[in-house]
């Protein structure tokens, strides 16, 4: 997260700042939980995994730089929600994000 966070502070506040890409973390139900006013605004309600240590990493940032995950604010069908299956529970995870600019929301 070091070369993302030197890449935020040199580009120009009125530019559209998109960072996509598989980021390990599983945003959920125990985030939304919290009730962190901040959280809130970063985390969508449309979240189906359960929250993990890099789940908490990723929101941190998000919050640090203000920035969204827009992939949780939308409402899909669950077969476009999830990007990885576990291999031995056969479950599917949200594990690949895009993260925008709140202003871009």
């Amino acid at each position: 997260m070091l070369i993302y966070k030197n890449t935020i502070n040199d580009e120009p506040a009125n530019d559209m700042l998109v960072i996509s890409g598989d980021l390990s973390a599983r945003v959920g139900e125990n985030q939304q939980k919290r009730k962190s006013h901040v959280t809130d605004s970063s985390v969508g309600p449309f979240t189906i995994d359960t929250h993990n240590d890099n789940a908490s990493r990723l929101i941190d940032f998000c919050e640090i730089n203000n920035i969204i995950i827009s992939n949780t604010f939308f409402k899909h069908k669950l077969v476009h929600r999830t990007s990885w299956m576990h291999p031995r529970n056969k479950m599917w995870h949200m594990i690949d994000y895009t993260l925008v600019n709140k202003k871009f929301r």
